[in-house]
């Protein structure tokens, strides 16, 4: 599941058929927006060839390379000498670039430890100046229905890592996006991604019986994005 696109899936299924013995699963990472805060949905069996799903896709990248472009000449400006061309080359081909990108560019050139210190509350990306040049996206509700529209069964992408709900696994994060979980299901949400790299047990029993709650499928994910 690339995030807000589709070229890579001819090359992976084919990959898969060359390994033989896994199943393919055609898919996608939508970046939404629900109450300010920022939601991943995925779109697991699309239809890669759905022509709405697509439209928003070309949508999001378009705004993704604008607010990019704004991003680059901010780094630059900020004594960081870094290219959007250099960017491209050292993601292996993949036009697509994020704040990720970004940070392991930087730390590549030494300009930060590790590409983690970008995202720190004293990192670059913090900075008032990076924070206000946010990218659009989709709201959550409508990146379910394009993703039922391509066939696909939506699922709430890494939920124990969702920003701006409180602290971290307390009570009342889990209260706020309980909350937001509940507004997702009227929508049509199908499933939790439980397990993920980045959730503790403590994630994972609690996301479980929410997935009781709402009757909710668990998926399992690795977030790999190429370290």
């Amino acid at each position: 599941t690339d995030h807000d696109g589709v070229s890579g899936l001819s090359e992976a299924e084919a990959e898969a058929k060359r390994l033989g013995g896994l199943e393919f699963v055609p898919g996608i990472e939508l970046s939404t927006e629900l109450a300010n805060s920022e939601l991943h949905i995925l779109g697991l069996w699309i239809d890669p060839s759905c022509p709405e799903l697509l439209s928003a896709a070309e949508w999001m990248r378009s705004a993704r390379k604008e607010r990019n472009d704004k991003l680059i000449s901010l780094m630059r400006e900020l004594g960081y000498d870094i290219s959007y061309e250099e960017l491209l080359a050292e993601n292996c081909g993949s036009d697509y670039i994020g704040k990720p990108q970004i940070a392991r560019l930087l730390a590549k050139k030494g300009y930060i430890r590790e590409k983690a210190d970008a995202f720190k509350p004293d990192g670059v990306f913090e900075a008032t100046a990076a924070k206000k040049l946010r990218k659009i996206k989709l709201e959550s509700t409508e990146a379910i229905s394009l993703i039922h529209k391509a066939g696909g069964f939506a699922v709430l992408a890494h939920a124990g890592k969702t920003r701006d709900l409180g602290r971290r696994g307390s009570p009342e994060f889990y209260e706020a996006l309980e909350g937001i979980i509940a507004v997702l299901k009227k929508a049509g949400l199908d499933g939790l991604e439980i397990y993920h790299p980045d959730h503790s047990a403590r994630d994972e029993q609690a996301l479980s019986k929410l997935t009781e709650k709402y009757t909710l499928c668990e998926t399992r994910g690795s977030d790999y994005h190429g370290d």
